[in-house]
C-alpha cells in the first residue's frame, strides 16, 4: 500500500510518495498550478468510487486577541482559504475561547469571543470545533453554558463540537458525524487548565499516568459503542508553549490512544507547529498544529525571524484523503499546505497561503523576513513518513 502526499509550496505542487519498504525515499514532481491548492489523483492506490473517499482538513488554534476582534469584517480572515476549506467533507479547528455574546470580547489572559467571530470561521469552511482547552473556562460556568448553547443551535446547521458538557462530571462528550457515506466519531479533551473554575463541565483529563490509563479504558469502550469508520480525538496537551520539542511521554500516550481505537490524534496548545506522524498506512498523529489565526505575531520581528514567538504566525493546514478499500480504511493522500498570518495595510490579520508569490508581493524588508520564515517552516515537509509498528 502506497501513501501519497501533495502540498503547495512556492507556488508549485510537490508530490511526496512513500511506501513502508522505502520510507526514506522521496520523489518530488514540480508543475505549474493555480494559486488555490488542488488535490490531484495519485496512482498506486485502486480507484475508490461511490462515496468511499473522505477528505478532512485539520488546522491549529482559532484565537481572538484584541487585534483580531477589533477588525470590522471577520470574514476577511478566511477569504483566501475559503475555497479549500469548503470543498472538503469536514474542516476541524480548535476554538481557544468561550463564545459568550452576552459579555464583551476579552483579550489575554481571560479570553471571550462573541458569536459573529465564530460564525465567520463557519462561513469560511469550518465544520467541527474542539472546545476543550486551557481557556475553555475563562468566563466561568456562565461561559461554558453559553458556549454549549451556542453550539447546540449550530448543530442544527451541521456544525459539530465536543469538549464541554452541561452535566457536572458527566461522561466524555462526543459527536457521531455522518458525511459522504462515512461515519466519523469525534471527541476532544484538555490536559491543562489555567484555573480550576467549573472544571467539572470540561472534558479534562489530568496528565497523570492513572488518569491517562482510565481515559484509555473509556476510549476503548466508546469505540466499541460507536464502531465508526474513523475516530478522531483532539488533545490539548500539557506541554510547553512556543517550543517544538515532543516529549517521549507524549509520544507513548498518543500511540497508546491509537492502540485503544483512535485513528487520528489532533493535538494543540504549544501555539507553534510540531511534527506529524503516519503509522501503518491508517493511523495519524499531529503533535501540534500551532495557530491558524491569532494576534500573537502582531508585529514582525524582522531582526530575528527565527525567534520562538515568530512561529506563532506560521502554520500548516493538513488535509487527509481517506479511502475505504475492501472494508479497510487507508490514508490515501496527505496534503500539507503552508499558511501565514498576514498583517494588511489597515492592520487586519488574515490567513494567506504562504507561497513564493506571496513573498514576492511584499516590500524588500518584509520579503526578507518571510523568506527566512519559509526556510524555517520547510523542515516540517521532511517529516512525512510511514512508521513500522
Amino acid at each position: 500500500m502506497m501513501i501519497a502526499g501533495v502540498f503547495l509550496y512556492s507556488g508549485c505542487v510537490f508530490s511526496q510518495v512513500l511506501s513502508p519498504q522505502l520510507k526514506n525515499d522521496i520523489i518530488l514532481y514540480e508543475d505549474e498550478v493555480p494559486r488555490s491548492p488542488e488535490i490531484p489523483r495519485i496512482s498506486g492506490i485502486p480507484e475508490t468510487p461511490g462515496g468511499s473517499e473522505l477528505v478532512i482538513t485539520f488546522t491549529g488554534d482559532i484565537m481572538a486577541h484584541d487585534v483580531n476582534f477589533m477588525m470590522h469584517d471577520y470574514n476577511m480572515i478566511y477569504d483566501e482559504l475559503q475555497e479549500m476549506l469548503t470543498s472538503d467533507d469536514l474542516t476541524f479547528g480548535n476554538l481557544e475561547a468561550p463564545v459568550v455574546s452576552s459579555l464583551p470580547y476579552e483579550n489575554y489572559p481571560m479570553f471571550n469571543m462573541q458569536g459573529p467571530y465564530v460564525q465567520a470561521a463557519i462561513d469560511g469552511g469550518f465544520d467541527v470545533f474542539s472546545l476543550a482547552n486551557n481557556h475553555a473556562n475563562d468566563q466561568g460556568l456562565q461561559g461554558i453554558q453559553e458556549t454549549y448553547q451556542w453550539f447546540l443551535e449550530k448543530r442544527k446547521e451541521g456544525i459539530y463540537s465536543a469538549g464541554i458538557k452541561m452535566e457536572a462530571y458527566g461522561p466524555l462528550s462526543y459527536q457521531v458525524i455522518k458525511t459522504n457515506g462515512w461515519t466519523v466519531l469525534f471527541a476532544a479533551i484538555t490536559e491543562i487548565l489555567n484555573v480550576p473554575i467549573a472544571q467539572a463541565y470540561l472534558d479534562y483529563i489530568p496528565p497523570t499516568q492513572e488518569s491517562r490509563e482510565n481515559f484509555i479504558t473509556d476510549i476503548i469502550a466508546l469505540r466499541k459503542l460507536h464502531p465508526a469508520d474513523v475516530f478522531i480525538l483532539a488533545v490539548h496537551v500539557y506541554e510547553d508553549e512556543y517550543k517544538d520539542y515532543i516529549s517521549d511521554t507524549r509520544k507513548t500516550f498518543f500511540h497508546a490512544l491509537l492502540d485503544a481505537g483512535v485513528d487520528i490524534v489532533w493535538a494543540h496548545h504549544p501555539h507553534v507547529m510540531q511534527d506529524w506522524e503516519t503509522i501503518n498506512t491508517n493511523k495519524f498523529i499531529m503533535y501540534s498544529m500551532g495557530n491558524f489565526i491569532s494576534g500573537q505575531r502582531r508585529v514582525l520581528n524582522s531582526a530575528h525571524p527565527e525567534a520562538p514567538r515568530e512561529y506563532t504566525g506560521d502554520s500548516i493546514v493538513l488535509q487527509l484523503r481517506l479511502a475505504r478499500i475492501q472494508d479497510s480504511i487507508y490514508i490515501k493522500e496527505i496534503i500539507p499546505v503552508l499558511v501565514t498570518n498576514y498583517i494588511d495595510k489597515d492592520g487586519n490579520i488574515v490567513v494567506k497561503f504562504f507561497t513564493k508569490e506571496f513573498i514576492e508581493s511584499q516590500s524588500s524588508e518584509i520579503a526578507t523576513y518571510y523568506t527566512k520564515r519559509m526556510e524555517l517552516m520547510q523542515k516540517y515537509f521532511k517529516t512525512l513518513e510511514i512508521a513500522e509498528k
